[in-house]
């Protein structure tokens, strides 16, 4: 069974290759690239996990994650940050990021797509 990913990423050229490498390591994966959509593709698609940019059109990153989990069905769905904001922009605790279901967040200038690669198998196993 494939395990499936919803990528929230409003960088098109971004997301295309996160989402060759996602699927090149055995993932399904769905992109959207604002909050609102990604509302509703998380009903239709029932992804594993969410690999979500804070950085989004509209509505941010971080409005998604307060929706999202004011679904009872979604309180458990892991996402992991990836981000061009660094996390300390937001002075928020790493205790508070884990209350919100945020398994890691990832700097996107100091980290590779195998450190994605890594945080997705540890979420998807936790």
């Amino acid at each position: 069974m494939t395990r499936e990913i919803l990528l929230i990423e409003s960088d098109a050229k971004l997301a295309a290759v996160h989402c060759e490498f996602l699927v090149r390591e055995g993932y399904g994966v769905r992109v959207v690239s604002d909050a609102q959509k990604a509302i509703h593709a998380v009903d239709d698609l029932r992804p594993d996990v969410v690999i979500l940019e804070v950085q989004l059109p509209e509505h941010n990153g971080v409005e998604f994650l307060y929706e999202l989990r004011s679904y009872a069905d979604w309180h458990d769905l892991p996402v992991i940050i990836h981000s061009i904001i660094p996390a300390e922009r937001f002075k928020i605790a790493e205790s508070d990021w884990k209350n919100y279901g945020v398994y890691a967040y990832l700097y996107k200038p100091t980290s590779k797509l195998t450190d994605l690669t890594k945080a997705i198998q540890e979420a998807m196993e936790s």
